[in-house]
C-alpha cells in the first residue's frame, strides 16, 4: 500500500487525488469538517506508563510507581499507541494542524485543499494552495505554489512549514515534498531561502512559533513573483528547432554543435553525434535522454501554450516536465527526484543554460 493511506483518512477539495481514496468537500469547507470528513476528529493524548507484575494466584499489581521520565503518545478514539517519548515530547494537535492556515495565514494568500494522515495517523498534514495572481503570458501558464504543514505523533517528522510545487495526497508524494528536510537542522528557525520551517517535538508550536511558521506563506508567494519575472523574460526569447537542439545539447553537457544543425535533421542529430563519439553506453544514454526531453519541450502539456511555444520558457518547462514525470522508472523514482538528486540538478541546470542563451544573469 505504497499511498500509506489507511481507512480513508483524507480529505480534498481540489483535484481528486491519484489513488481515489478519501472523501471530497466544497471548496470552502471550514478546519473542523474536514477534520471530521477525513477521519482526524480524535486528541492526542499523553498518559503515564507504569509497569505491572503477575502474583502467584494469577492476579496482576503494578510493581512501581508510574514512570516520571517517560509518556505513551495514545489515539484517543482508539488507545493505539503511537510510541513512548521522554516526557518533553510535544504533541501537535490534528485540531492544529487543521486550523493553522485559518488562523495564522490570510484567508486571501492560502487555501486549505487537503488534510489526511498517513499510518494510520502516525503521520498528519494539510495542504493549502498559495494564492497568486502571477501568469506569464497564457491565462493558463500560472505559476502554482502550495505549503504544506505536517507533523508526526510518533516522533518519525518533525513538525515542518514548507513551499511545495508538489500536490501532496499521499506516503509518496510527502517523500517527494520532504525530501529536503533531512539535510535542515536548524530548530524553530525559518529558511527563507528553501521556504521551510522545521521544529522539533521537544519544541513547542505555540503562537508564536506557528506565526513564524507561517511566514512560509509570504516565502513561497515572493518564490513564485521570482519565477514568473523569470519565465516573462524568457517567454519573450524565441527559440527555433536549432535553437532547440543547442539548448539540450549544452544542458546535457556536451560542445556547441551549431555548425552541425544547418546539415543535420532534427530527428538525426543526436544520432550523429553519439556515432561521432563511438557510440559509448554513455553517449547513447544522452541520446535517449536528449530525444525524451526535445519530447517534452515540443510536447508536454501547456507546450503549445502563447509564451511557451517555441520559447526559452517552454525549453525550461519541458526539462521540468521529463524530470517530474518522464525521467524516474517507477512513480516513487520519479517524484523523488523532482525534488533532489539527477531531476532537480537536471532543472537547475536548465535555468542556467537558459541565461546563457538570454545573455543575462
Amino acid at each position: 500500500m505504497a499511498h500509506m493511506i489507511y481507512d480513508n483518512q483524507i480529505a480534498y477539495s481540489a483535484e481528486t487525488p491519484w489513488h481515489g481514496l478519501g472523501t471530497r468537500v466544497v471548496p470552502g469547507t471550514s478546519p473542523e469538517d474536514m477534520l471530521r470528513a477525513a477521519n482526524l476528529d480524535w486528541q492526542v493524548e499523553m498518559r503515564s506508563l507504569a509497569v505491572s507484575q503477575s502474583n502467584a494466584d494469577g492476579t496482576r499489581q503494578w510493581a512501581h510507581a508510574p514512570m516520571s521520565k517517560f509518556k505513551a503518545v495514545m489515539r484517543s478514539d482508539n488507545g493505539e499507541c503511537f510510541g513512548v517519548p521522554t516526557k518533553r515530547y510535544n504533541p501537535v494537535q490534528n485540531i492544529e494542524v487543521a486550523r493553522f492556515f485559518a488562523d495564522f495565514a490570510d484567508a486571501s494568500s492560502a487555501e486549505l485543499q487537503v488534510l489526511g494522515a498517513l499510518e494510520g495517523g502516525r503521520k498528519v498534514w494539510a495542504l493549502a494552495k498559495v494564492q497568486a495572481d502571477y501568469v506569464v503570458k497564457s491565462e493558463h501558464d500560472e505559476q502554482l505554489g502550495y505549503v504544506m504543514l505536517a507533523t508526526s505523533h510518533d516522533g518519525s517528522l518533525r513538525t515542518v512549514a514548507m513551499g511545495t510545487a508538489v500536490y501532496v495526497v499521499c506516503w509518496n508524494t510527502m517523500q517527494s515534498a520532504l525530501a529536503r528536510v533531512g539535510g535542515y537542522r536548524h530548530v524553530g528557525k525559518t529558511d527563507a531561502r528553501k521556504a521551510l520551517y522545521s521544529l522539533k517535538h521537544t519544541g513547542k508550536f505555540d503562537e508564536s512559533a506557528k506565526r513564524e511558521a507561517a511566514s512560509v506563506v509570504g516565502l513561497v508567494r515572493e518564490q513564485q513573483h521570482a519565477t514568473a519575472e523569470m519565465a516573462r523574460q524568457f517567454a519573450q526569447i524565441r527559440l527555433d528547432g536549432q535553437g532547440r537542439i543547442e539548448f539540450v545539447r549544452r544542458l546535457l553537457g556536451g560542445e556547441s554543435i551549431l555548425e552541425q544543425i544547418a546539415a543535420e535533421s532534427t530527428a538525426n542529430l543526436l544520432d550523429s553525434i553519439v556515432e561521432s563519439h563511438g557510440e559509448s553506453r554513455r553517449n547513447a544514454e544522452e541520446t535517449r535522454v536528449g530525444r525524451a526531453i526535445l519530447d517534452a519541450i515540443l510536447e508536454s502539456p501547456g507546450a503549445h501554450l502563447d509564451g511557451r511555444k517555441d520559447t526559452l520558457w517552454g525549453a525550461i518547462n519541458g526539462v521540468t516536465y521529463y524530470a517530474d514525470h518522464e525521467r524516474g522508472r517507477t512513480q516513487d523514482s520519479t517524484l523523488s527526484g523532482a525534488w533532489f538528486g539527477q531531476g532537480a540538478e537536471l532543472k537547475a541546470n536548465a535555468v542556467a543554460v537558459a541565461y546563457d542563451i538570454a545573455g543575462t544573469r
